[in-house]
Parts: C-alpha cells; sequence; structure tokens
C-alpha cells in the first residue's frame, strides 16, 4: 500500500466508512463476529433471574433411577477424554540409581491398598486441567460413589520420596474412554514404566492404560522410547512394561498444528501453493477436553491435506515405538497374539495440546503412511 493511500485511509472517520467497517474500527476485537455476522442477541428474550429458582430443594426427593441418569449426564455420559498430564522425577537419577543401572533401586515390592505391587518410581503427575479431578466427588455420597464406580482408576499424583508411596489428590481415570496423553517426559526412562505399572496397579479391574498418546515433538519422549532396551531392564521391569504394552489398544501420535495454518497465503504459506483464503479442514479454537470419534468421512480429503503445513515429519515417534516393541520381541502384525489393534494414528490439532469438538475426522488416508488421522 503507498504512503497516500495509508494516508488517506487513516484520514477517513467511522462514519464515511460502511456500517461494518465502522463496527470493526470503534469496537474491541472480540465484536469482529458480530460485526460481520450480526449481533442477535437483541433479538433473543432474556429469562428474567429469579431468586427461588437459584436451587433446587427437592433434589433429594426424586427417584434413584432419575438421581443417577442426572449424574451420567453431567459426566458426558460416556465421552472420550483426552487427559494430558506430564511426569516430573523428584529424586535425582543418581540418587536413585546410584550403580548406574536402570532399575537397581529396591522397588516392584510394596502393594498398595488393592493389593497390587507399586513400582516404586518417584514421580509426580502433573495434570494440564484441574477439572479433570471431577467435582462430583464433594456433592455428595451417591454422586461419589457414582462417579468412583465410573472411573475404576484412582491414581495419587505426589510420590512421597524413598518411601514408594504414592499420596495426594487423586487421578480418576476410566481405561475404555480416557487416552492418557504424556505431553513432556522430564524423567528417566523407569518412570514411563512404573507409571504404565502404577496405572494397572491402581486398577480395581487390572486393566490400566489402554490408550496412549504421545508427543512426537518432545525430545524427551523420542529419548525415552530409544532407551527402553531389555539389556538394560530388571525382569520385574520387563514383565511389567510387556504386560502394559500388550494391552494397548491405541498409540497415538500428537502432532500439533500452529494456529497459522489456517490461513492459506498462498506461495508464502507452502510451496506450489497459489490459493488464497481458508482452510476449512483446521478447526476453529473451542477448547474441550471431550470428544467423540466419529464414522469414517466419505468426502475426499486429499485435497484439503495437501494444504496443511505439517513442517517437521510426525512419524518418527511411531518409528520409535515399533522399534522399541521389535526389541521386546512383540510382533506388530495383523492377526497375531500381541497386536495391540490398528494401526499406530496420528492425531493432529491446532494451538495448546487440547481436544477439538469443532471439526472432527477420522479418514485412513495414506497420505501420512498407513495410519489413521484425527483431525481435531
Amino acid at each position: 500500500m503507498t504512503r497516500a493511500a495509508k494516508s488517506s485511509l487513516s484520514s477517513l472517520s467511522p462514519s464515511a466508512l460502511p456500517r461494518r467497517c465502522a463496527c470493526v474500527m470503534g469496537s474491541p476485537i472480540g465484536t469482529l463476529n458480530s460485526a460481520f455476522f450480526g449481533d442477535h442477541s437483541q433479538c433473543i428474550p432474556r429469562i428474567q433471574e429469579r431468586s427461588d429458582l437459584a436451587a433446587f430443594q427437592y433434589f433429594q426427593e426424586l427417584p434413584t433411577e432419575l438421581r443417577l441418569r442426572i449424574w451420567q449426564l453431567y459426566l458426558g455420559c460416556q465421552m472420550r477424554r483426552l487427559v494430558t498430564i506430564k511426569l516430573l522425577h523428584v529424586v535425582n537419577a543418581e540418587e536413585s540409581y546410584p550403580h548406574g543401572k536402570l532399575g537397581e533401586s529396591p522397588r516392584y515390592k510394596n502393594p498398595n491398598h488393592l493389593g497390587n505391587i507399586l513400582s516404586g518410581c518417584n514421580y509426580d503427575i502433573i495434570p494440564r486441567d484441574p477439572l479433570y479431578i471431577c467435582p462430583l466427588l464433594r456433592v455428595n455420597r451417591e454422586a461419589r460413589h457414582f462417579v468412583l464406580c465410573r472411573y475404576p482408576i484412582k491414581v495419587p499424583l505426589k510420590s512421597r520420596k524413598w518411601l514408594g508411596e504414592r499420596v495426594g489428590p487423586l487421578l480418576h481415570l476410566n481405561p475404555e474412554y480416557d487416552c492418557i496423553y504424556v505431553q513432556s517426559l522430564k524423567a528417566p526412562v523407569q518412570t514411563l514404566l512404573g507409571f504404565l505399572n502404577d496405572l494397572r496397579s491402581y486398577d480395581s479391574s487390572s486393566v490400566g492404560l489402554l490408550h496412549l498418546a504421545l508427543d512426537y515433538r518432545s525430545p524427551d519422549i523420542l529419548q525415552c522410547l530409544e532407551s527402553i532396551k531389555p539389556e538394560v531392564l530388571l525382569q520385574a521391569d520387563m514383565d511389567s512394561f510387556v504386560r502394559s504394552i500388550r494391552n494397548l489398544r491405541s498409540l497415538w501420535a500428537v502432532y500439533l498444528l500452529d494456529d497459522c495454518n489456517r490461513i492459506m497465503l498462498g506461495s508464502f504459506s507452502a510451496p506450489m501453493n497459489f490459493k488464497l483464503g481458508l482452510i476449512p479442514a483446521i478447526p476453529i479454537l473451542a477448547e474441550v477436553t471431550d470428544y467423540e470419534i466419529l464414522n469414517p468421512d466419505p468426502r475426499p480429503i486429499i485435497s484439503d491435506l495437501k494444504n496443511i503445513i505439517i513442517g517437521l515429519d510426525p512419524r518418527p515417534v511411531v518409528a520409535y515405538w515399533k522399534e522399541m516393541e521389535a526389541r521386546f520381541g512383540l510382533d506388530m502384525r495383523e492377526g497375531s497374539e500381541r497386536y495391540f489393534g490398528k494401526f499406530p494414528m496420528f492425531l493432529l490439532s491446532m494451538g495448546p495440546a487440547i481436544m477439538r469438538r469443532a471439526y472432527l475426522l477420522l479418514t485412513t488416508s495414506v497420505s501420512l503412511d498407513e495410519s489413521a488421522i484425527l483431525i481435531l
């Protein structure tokens, strides 16, 4: 834009511009949608607030079946969750393993209240969202019992140094519907093995983790997968780890897209891309942790995938995982007894590590090797 054009544009008053432009320039950025799509909030009749409706005094008099149905609806009616966590080691590796070999400290000896053996690893679980601790646990005894039955895994977040015990608030998980996303692993390799073991130990049904997601961009995750070798682990570590891997049903490699990928700027955005506009395949920001997996979309998406800028190759974490399983003799071929389910899948998302319900797409396209792609 020339200097004359800039000066002439700046000299215009909001009243001299079209109505929509005047609204955008004279209002905060948050009213952009109102300016371009119309603000219909004034047309919707507002319900007057009444003090007598602030609380329902007769809830306890409802039939038990109806009250349980209300608790179920509040919990999302068995929707899937992406539980994002970080694992932080609370003891120095030299202190835990003075002899230099992984797993030489006395571990896998103390049972928990369920009688299952704990790993004894000293690590803290840091959840990204405090809402993972369900507020229904503090409503009444009935709601608490309903939540505890729905989430059989109740693992404490904190570790008590040197004692191998876990204390503090509980992270309630349902292995059927929850996918554990390990976003960061600031700990030795045996911490991940101990975490997988403890998830199974704190499960009343001894199932443990079924759905695992790893951040492919995290160097500590890749280094951990490369370091998991039978020759550096004790037999207790190996047996527990192999048992956890055999229970897995799905493995997700998380790739977080940048927000700018939604905008196509012609040749500035990607080679051989001369289009301008927005990519509808990438969702608008909508922060939620609950999600649903839809059936495969019958529409062709190759044209949309060609416009998505991946940047770095998102497949190394899957390759590292397959190599790690091969070192333990786990057969990934379909039909074998050790085949844990489907092909490794990629989870694409924008911005922070969150799920997005705005646009959900599941396909078996071969654009990223022969893996399923879930764009959220």
